[in-house]
C-alpha cells in the first residue's frame, strides 16, 4: 500500500538501500554488474530465496543502482523463489495446442488493478504461437468459485493463470475470487485444491497476486 502512494524519486533510495545490501560482498557486486555489462537488457534474472520470511516483504523489485538506475526497468527481471526441495519435474508432453486459461478477479472492496493491460501483454506475447495454433488462450473477467471451475472443466487447460489480489496474515492464505456480489470471495488452499482437483491435464498455476510469494 505504501508504495502505491510514493513517488519513484522517493523510492529510489529505498530501492538503492536494498541494493548495497544484497550486494554487499565484493565479488557478487561484481559478478553482477559484469553480467549486467554484458548482457542485452531483459535478458538476464535475478532469483532471490529470502530468508528469513520477514524480508520478504520488503520491495526488491524496486532494487536501484548507480549508474543504472532502476534494474528491473531495463537491465534484468527480479523473480522470487520458495525452495520446495528436490524434485523431478517431468517434460509436459501434450498434444497441442497448449491451453491457457487466464483469470481475474477484482472485488469491489480492494484496490484496482490493470487487468487489461496484463491481457495484452500476454496476447501480445503469444500471438505468433497462436496464429501458429501451438497456443490457445481463454481469458475470465470477475473469476468466481463456479465460473472458474466450469471453465476448468469445458476448456481443460494446461496452465491456469490467475491476477488479482492475494492474502497471508495470521499463518492463512487465500486467493480473492469474487463472490455473486462482487464482493471478496476469499480461497483458501483447502478450496484450491477442490477447484483443480480432478485436472490431469492442468500441469501449471501462475498466481500473479500479492504475497504469493510468503509461506508459513
Amino acid at each position: 500500500v505504501a508504495l502505491d502512494t510514493i513517488s519513484l524519486a522517493e523510492l529510489q533510495p529505498i530501492g538503492l538501500g536494498l541494493f548495497n545490501a544484497l550486494t554487499a560482498d565484493s565479488g557478487l557486486r561484481d559478478l553482477l554488474v559484469a553480467n549486467l555489462a554484458a548482457a542485452q537488457p531483459g535478458n538476464l534474472r535475478l532469483r532471490l530465496q529470502i530468508d528469513p520470511p520477514e524480508l520478504r516483504r520488503l520491495p526488491w523489485e524496486a532494487l536501484y543502482r548507480e549508474p543504472g538506475g532502476f534494474v528491473a526497468l531495463s537491465d534484468l527481471s527480479i523473480s522470487r523463489y520458495i525452495a520446495v526441495g528436490a524434485q523431478i519435474n517431468r517434460p509436459v508432453v501434450t498434444q497441442l495446442p497448449l491451453k491457457i486459461l487466464v483469470a481475474s478477479a477484482a472485488p469491489s472492496e480492494l484496490p484496482k488493478l490493470n487487468f487489461e493491460a496484463e491481457r495484452k501483454n500476454l496476447t501480445e506475447a503469444l500471438s505468433d504461437e497462436e496464429a501458429k495454433g501451438w497456443v490457445k488462450l481463454e481469458f475470465i473477467e470477475h473469476a468466481k468459485r463456479q465460473s472458474v471451475r466450469d471453465a476448468l472443466k469445458e476448456f481443460r487447460p494446461h496452465v491456469f493463470h490467475f491476477s488479482g489480489h492475494g492474502h497471508f496474515r495470521d499463518e492463512k492464505a487465500s486467493l480473492a475470487f469474487e463472490d455473486s456480489y462482487g464482493d471478496t470471495d476469499p480461497i483458501t488452499p483447502a478450496a484450491a485444491a477442490v477447484l483443480f482437483g480432478g485436472l490431469p491435464e492442468l500441469r501449471l498455476v501462475v498466481l500473479n497476486a500479492c504475497e504469493t510469494a510468503i509461506d508459513s
